[in-house]
């Protein structure tokens, strides 16, 4: 949850009661710039090659969400990670506990964040062959990196949140988690795990081998790419700070705000790889989907007048493409909303994605935009 529509919670809640040496050598170190480390040769044993075409990359980004998701969901569903929104001394956000507690809704951006990464590092063309056949499925060494990528994303957003047991010692007499590996073998297929040999004291070896591949693997993408500026540009990063701007000059209130941004995953995942995407689009989609809900103030606020004034005539389009999407969801969209609350009846929210609600939405965004 980015920093501005931190602050709407945090205000609503209290009205209510976020380098080591390159080398030996004497003399005092080189510093290098980090374009120059970034064009410089991979830490890894394979330097890789990035080449791979953005046309490629978003048919992909379906694919990439999908396999991201489940294994996030998965560390949420073991609590190896843990997505709580503390307040300090014990206490909750209750807005964001509310409203963005569920996986799927990926309220700290770490999913959001892990895409941006895999689209910009973890997709090489030695390995994604130029023809995607039927059925297509990323290959282990991709995979891996994805681990990397939604590694380094909750790191970013949650620092040292995690939950994983220490149960390897060391050669310090300290115990480890090897919690990067652990996230790899978690993208591992069944098959993959096997020949593995599984995870266990009695494989500990191989374990800290995937663990010292992983970690250089984590240096490679920090060295090319500029993280920070990706992390926080996402456009689900942008679509909050629109919600945060409409909280702030008083056209919603924040447990509106919520709500939309609650949505926002939701009509991402049913785009799927869509050229063209909006934070506006996003909000304004999320905003139609709650009016139409009957969201107690959406449904007083939110009206055609208001959409034309708050979004540009681009900007009501694309929330109409993603209305429509939603509705008319393909099987990969259909897939990366089945993963969590968005298919789940007993959801706070998920009578605003139902069929028959996108649909009411569908028509009033087809007003709005005329």
């Amino acid at each position: 949850m980015s920093r501005a529509l931190a602050c709407a919670d945090s205000s609503s809640s209290s009205a209510a009661g976020a380098g080591a040496g390159a080398g030996a050598g004497a003399g005092a170190p080189t510093i290098v710039s980090k374009r120059a480390r970034r064009d410089a040769a991979s830490p890894v044993s394979v330097e890789a090659n990035f080449e791979v075409p953005d046309e490629q990359r978003r048919i992909l980004q379906p694919l990439t969400t999908l396999t991201l998701l489940i294994v996030y969901t998965e560390l949420f569903r073991l609590r190896l990670w843990s997505g709580r929104f503390g307040s300090g001394k014990g206490r909750v956000r209750s807005l964001a506990t509310r409203h963005l507690a569920e996986p799927a809704t990926d309220g700290w951006n770490c999913v959001d964040g892990a895409v941006a990464l895999a689209r910009a590092w973890a997709l090489q063309s030695t390995e994604i062959p130029d023809e995607l056949p039927a059925h297509f499925e990323l290959p282990l060494a991709t995979r891996l990196r994805l681990a990397v990528c939604l590694s380094v994303s909750w790191k970013f957003q949650r620092s040292n949140r995690s939950r994983f047991p220490q149960r390897f010692d060391a050669a310090d007499s300290e115990a480890h988690t090897h919690e990067l590996a652990n996230v790899g073998y978690m993208f591992m297929t069944r098959e993959d795990q096997e020949a593995f040999g599984g995870w266990s004291d009695e494989n500990v070896d191989a374990i800290r081998g995937l663990y010292d591949q992983m970690i250089a693997l984590e240096v490679d993408l920090i060295v090319r790419v500029n993280v920070f500026s990706l992390l926080t540009g996402t456009l689900q990063v942008q679509a909050e700070e629109r919600a945060a701007g409409l909280v702030e000059r008083g056209v919603v209130d924040a447990d509106c705000a919520m709500s939309s941004r609650a949505l926002v995953p939701f009509f991402v995942g049913c785009a799927t790889g869509a050229p063209t995407l909006s934070s506006g689009g996003l909000v304004c989609a999320a905003l139609i989907a709650l009016r139409a809900g009957g969201h107690p103030q959406a449904s007083l606020v939110v009206s055609e007048e208001l959409l034309r004034a708050e979004f540009s005539a681009q900007e009501r389009d694309v929330a109409w493409g993603l209305l429509h999407s939603a509705a008319t969801p393909n099987t990969m969209g259909e897939c990366i909303v089945s993963v969590g609350c968005y298919n789940d009846p007993a959801w706070e929210h998920h009578g605003y994605v139902a069929p028959a609600n996108l649909r009411r939405a569908l028509a009033l965004a087809f007003v709005a935009t005329e």
